[in-house]
């Protein structure tokens, strides 16, 4: 099961980017942000708040994509973050060939000067998705006041997205994938990095927030305590706290991949009445 999850997960990801490179020399009018379906164009929440913002008002045309996107964010919550989003296939793919090799052996004074500096501000900032919706309002003021797409300019989804289309139709990068370096230098002084501070995942996480199907449930007589769930989760959950933080949750099943007990599962809907963990998963336990 647990093999399973992670081959699919990367299979469809490698599916989803070959996807858009194939509609992008077809020249269909699809990208990792907006999809067109004869009139129906499905965008997302980041994409509807900066044209309607840019147009000075609603654009009509917009929401039944938009209103279709919401419900699949109510029932899947943010299943895109983790298997479908571009931004975070190539981060996912590039790790473990240049930032694993670069940090721990090729290049050792790069994390020695560099990312454990950083990784000691972060712990001092305790940045988290608070301070990200500050710097997401900051690029709606930014919009709305100077009429100019920061969404679009500065969106990790929108970055990657446009250069995997440049690459395969063009075959050339574009100049923008420069600034790809902002978030992600922002990103590492928050404590569980650049997804906490991206604009589309924090739209995502507040509709989500309301999702109640689908999540990973704990079986809480098979549960060891030993927190594996929490070190391996890109936002830090528990996977007992997943029914409860829903908009935190990225869907990518990693807790369900490591936990040795099987002791995760995923479950259509939450049981109503929930047996507690026992005290072995206790406050000293749980960091």
């Amino acid at each position: 099961m647990n093999l399973y999850i992670k081959k699919t997960r990367l299979s469809i990801r490698a599916a989803v980017l070959a996807g858009f490179v194939m509609a992008a020399l077809w020249g269909l009018p699809v990208s990792n942000c907006s999809i067109k379906i004869g009139h129906l164009r499905l965008v997302f929440p980041t994409g509807f708040v900066e044209n309607s913002l840019l147009s000075h008002g609603v654009r009509m045309e917009l929401v039944p994509g938009m209103m279709i996107i919401g419900l699949l964010l109510l029932l899947f919550g943010r299943f895109y973050c983790s298997w479908i989003c571009s931004a975070s296939s190539v981060h996912q793919l590039a790790e473990p060939v240049l930032y694993r090799p670069i940090v721990g052996r090729r290049v050792p004074w790069l994390k020695r000067f560099f990312l454990t500096p950083c990784e000691g501000v972060s712990k001092k900032l305790n940045l988290g998705y608070g301070d990200g919706l500050a710097i997401f309002l900051g690029l709606v003021a930014g919009v709305a006041l100077f009429d100019f797409p920061f969404f679009t300019i500065f969106s990790p989804m929108g970055l990657v997205s446009r250069n995997v289309i440049e690459l395969a139709v063009h075959k050339r990068l574009r100049y923008d994938l420069l600034l790809l370096a902002g978030p992600l230098l922002v990103g590492l002084f928050f404590r569980h990095g650049w997804k906490t501070c991206c604009p589309d995942g924090l739209m995502q996480r507040f509709v989500a927030s309301w999702n109640k199907t689908l999540l990973p449930e704990v079986d809480p007589t098979a549960c060891n305590g030993c927190a594996k769930c929490r070190r391996t989760c890109p936002a830090g959950l528990l996977a007992e706290d997943t029914v409860r933080l829903a908009g935190d949750c990225l869907k990518c099943l990693q807790c369900i991949e490591i936990c040795p007990n099987h002791a995760v599962h995923l479950r259509l809907f939450p049981r109503k009445t929930r047996t507690p963990i026992p005290s072995k998963l206790s406050p000293g336990r749980r960091v």
